[in-house]
């Protein structure tokens, strides 16, 4: 008689045990969300989680957007997603119509709207909210600091502030948006780029004085982070004595395309890229890049003592480096064959004392690709900001790649049309009279 008691208290414990585990499931913010989509569309991205881990502060956001708005659902279950990671972020929605005051204060824009990110005083608009730009908002507001990233002037280089095709206006705006401050730093005047965390040369036409050049080095050497855009248009030599310490080198010419479907506009001197053969993180998910006119770079890994010299990007092999521009033919005693590096890095650390010194410098042997009118294009706007965030040692403030479902198209052949319309106009029928016989056989069979 005692094991039925027995029996039955077990049972009562092992509902009151499964009941409690909903409870708490339920209770912990609805945070478990199952993701049947094949892609995993629904779940955010690993780099989004990992940023979404660290958050150590409150963090408000707010979507700014009309009930009719286009897009509100999916950014409102987007944001609640960011909800469910972390219970550091609070999510609200506001009408910028009942809200002109919060929208003013927040810098929304009153008619598109945008979403606002606020931690303390500091405050964070993203216009397009996306997975990208939410984390990369979320991952700056985390950052006690801004990325200073410095041009450099005085020499003929190209200017961020340019609004003409062959300006970096676009790079400009794609770097503050990633979260750097960009300033100018005029070395012909003797600007010191001491604060800078970052210096971007691009492309000077005038020679670099010697104590220019010098000071450069010195900053460089000393835990530095260089970004060099070269151009093979300008025959000026840019910080050759750097370059050769830490095993770079600009190797002069012109590349040329050998095979007319690996270039743009039929230009074979506008070579499209697809070969990274590193596994640098300036290239990771990197889409094909296209560079107009560009010139070769030249490797000497012996050359940088201890420095890691890695090339970034190299062209086809049916590419060459034509010595001679003016008579475009391949001459095997002078011209060098494909594939050519375009861009190469260097990575060198050092322990001093109790800190870790870190130079690092990335060569480009174009400019135009990261102008106004080529950013845009292929993932130009990627190599750069990539670059940059390496630079910087800032990748958690990029753009990240959500989970998107894979594009799978229907295409309608005349054999899939022929099959399609016999399962509709014969098939189903047919399964219904098929149905309609068998219950008329059943009943004259009672």
């Amino acid at each position: 008689m005692t094991g039925r008691p027995l029996a039955r208290r077990l049972v009562v414990a092992l509902v009151s045990v499964v009941a409690l585990a909903v409870v708490v499931l339920v209770a912990d913010d609805q945070r478990r969300v199952l993701d049947l989509t094949e892609d995993k569309t629904l779940t955010l991205a690993p780099q989004t989680e990992d940023v979404l881990a660290s958050v150590d502060r409150d963090i408000d956001i707010t979507l700014f957007a009309r009930p009719d708005d286009p897009g509100r659902v999916e950014v409102v279950s987007l944001l609640d997603r960011y909800r469910r990671l972390s219970r550091r972020i609070d999510v609200g929605v506001r009408d910028p119509d009942r809200s002109p005051g919060e929208v003013a204060r927040a810098g929304i824009d009153p008619i598109l709207g945008g979403v606002a990110l606020r931690s303390g005083d500091r405050v964070e608009v993203v216009p397009l909210p996306t997975e990208g730009a939410l984390t990369g908002a979320i991952a700056r507001l985390l950052r006690d600091e801004q990325t200073v990233v410095c041009s450099s002037t005085g020499h003929g280089e190209r200017a961020l502030d340019d609004l003409s095709g062959g300006g970096l206006s676009r790079l400009r705006d794609l770097l503050e948006r990633d979260g750097h401050r960009l300033v100018d730093a005029d070395l012909l005047a003797g600007d010191d780029v001491g604060g800078c965390d970052v210096v971007v040369v691009a492309a000077p036409t005038g020679t670099m004085s010697a104590e220019t050049e010098r000071a450069v080095a010195r900053w460089v050497d000393d835990d530095g982070r260089l970004l060099l855009l070269t151009d093979p248009i300008s025959s000026v030599p840019v910080l050759d004595r750097l370059l050769a310490e830490v095993g770079l080198r600009i190797d002069p010419g012109i590349v040329l395309e050998g095979d007319g479907d690996n270039v743009v506009g039929g230009d074979v001197a506008a070579p499209i890229v697809t070969r990274y053969p590193s596994a640098s993180p300036i290239t990771r998910g990197l889409a094909p890049t296209f560079f107009p006119v560009v010139q070769g770079i030249a490797v000497d890994e012996d050359a940088a003592d201890h420095a890691t010299v890695t090339v970034i990007a190299t062209t086809s092999e049916t590419s060459y480096l034509e010595r001679d521009p003016a008579e475009p033919d391949f001459d095997p005693g002078d011209d060098r064959p494909g594939p050519i590096p375009v861009a190469a890095s260097v990575d060198r650390s050092r322990v001093e004392g109790a800190d870790v010194v870190r130079t690092r410098v990335v060569v480009v042997g174009d400019v135009d690709f990261a102008t106004n009118d080529a950013i845009g294009q292929a993932g130009n706007a990627q190599l750069l900001r990539q670059t940059v965030a390496w630079l910087a040692e800032t990748e958690d403030l990029l753009a990240i790649s959500p989970n998107l479902p894979a594009d799978r198209p229907l295409r309608l052949t005349d054999a899939r049309l022929a099959y399609a319309r016999a399962v509709t106009v014969v098939g189903v029928p047919a399964l219904f009279l098929l149905a309609g016989l068998l219950m008329w056989a059943i009943r004259r069979s009672r």
